[in-house]
């Protein structure tokens, strides 16, 4: 064996190592890329249901200002579904209940309304925590 052919031999190993730790690099890269599109993911899932519970929310305040507190029936909307239901816990007094459903999961939310003669007012506004659809 040279001089010549050893250093040849030094340059491959060389390079074989570097190929392996470019490699390992690149595999850590994409795994975390891979984590951060399930959380961007679940997060605009989130954002979602928010939103469609908000919308089922302010379908049946709307309701309720122009006289009708009958809640809104299930209903497909931007891919989910919500609906709402309006009772009269008394006087003038309503306790407003909200639900959207998406890709499997479901978002609450609760309302205590007063009705006004000049509008509503919303005494509290109460997200429960997101859970499984219900069947």
């Amino acid at each position: 064996m040279t001089a010549r052919s050893g250093e040849r031999g030094m340059a491959l190993m060389l390079a074989l190592v570097l190929l392996v730790v470019v490699e390992s690099a690149l595999l850590l890269l994409s795994f975390a890329l891979v984590a951060q599109f399930r959380g961007q993911r679940e997060e605009a899932r989130r954002f979602r249901l928010d939103v469609l519970a908000d919308s089922a929310a302010d379908a049946a305040l709307a309701q309720l200002a122009a006289g009708d507190p009958g809640g809104l029936p299930p209903a497909p909307l931007g891919g989910g579904e919500i609906e709402s239901r309006v009772e009269l816990v008394g006087g003038n007094r309503y306790l407003v209940q909200a639900r959207a459903s998406y890709a499997g999961a479901e978002r609450r939310l609760v309302l205590e309304v007063i009705r006004l003669p000049h509008g509503l007012w919303i005494e509290s506004w109460e997200p429960q925590p997101i859970g499984p659809a219900a069947p």
